[in-house]
């Protein structure tokens, strides 16, 4: 009986053109789990290579993505949750598979499977080391960006940092109170020169009898945003 089983599944494979294959498996990537990032990565390198002409997204079906491949046949790519590193898939006639980790790809209908083969496991193996280059790139870049801001704040003079500057220094030459109208009473506030900026604004001063009186409030701030310095400093009551 079993014998005729078999001479029946034989000749129903022959019938259709299908043939079955066998599961090529990365002994590299057993027991490694990969992030769901992963399967995006591996589309687009793919893309980037030329095997596929295009990929999107499959939600709702067994695949996260499927996609044309270059010689007209079809390629589907699941990743699965660290809890099950060894999935199964739903059987496709004339189909190559590989297992990589927690990662599956599904070849159908392509002359060449074995060029797919190849860049998926390449791919998979290769993804931490690219997720590590990629962060790496990111801190030196990141680096290279505070270097470029603490080079600029030692050789600039920035227009918040003068204006801070000449707000502290207006309250410590005026204990009792000094309000600066830098929003809506600034009168003056230009570069001067190279690392310079001169300010001027109306302001609220109230003096050591506890009397208020309006007054234009000068300043003249120079040097860089690491080292400020004031320079010229009026109170000219109105």
């Amino acid at each position: 009986m079993k014998r005729v089983i078999g001479v029946l599944v034989a000749l129903a494979l022959l019938l259709t053109g299908c043939s079955a294959r066998e599961r090529q498996v990365d002994e590299n990537m057993k027991g490694r789990v990969l992030e769901h990032k992963a399967a995006t990565y591996i589309m687009e390198e793919l893309e980037r290579e030329a095997l596929i002409t295009s990929y999107k997204p499959s939600p709702g079906k067994d695949f996260d993505y499927e996609a044309q491949a270059e010689d007209g046949g079809t390629v589907y790519l699941r990743h699965y949750p660290s809890e099950n590193p060894n999935p199964s898939l739903p059987g496709m006639s004339n189909s190559d598979s590989y297992v990589a980790g927690n990662m599956v790809l599904v070849v159908r209908n392509s002359d060449d499977p074995e060029a797919y083969e190849k860049a998926f496991f390449a791919l998979c193996e290769g993804y931490e080391d690219h997720v590590r280059e990629e962060n790496e790139e990111k801190r030196a870049a990141e680096a290279s960006e505070k270097k470029t801001e603490r080079e600029k704040n030692e050789s600039e003079l920035s227009e918040a940092v003068a204006w801070d500057t000449f707000r502290a220094y207006a309250a410590g030459q005026c204990p009792n109170s000094i309000k600066l109208h830098s929003a809506a009473g600034v009168l003056e506030n230009r570069t001067d020169g190279e690392n310079r900026q001169v300010m001027g604004c109306e302001a609220t001063v109230t003096n050591t009898y506890g009397a208020s009186y309006e007054a234009v409030v000068r300043c003249t701030v120079e040097g860089t945003d690491n080292s400020p310095e004031v320079t010229d400093f009026v109170i000219e009551p109105e």
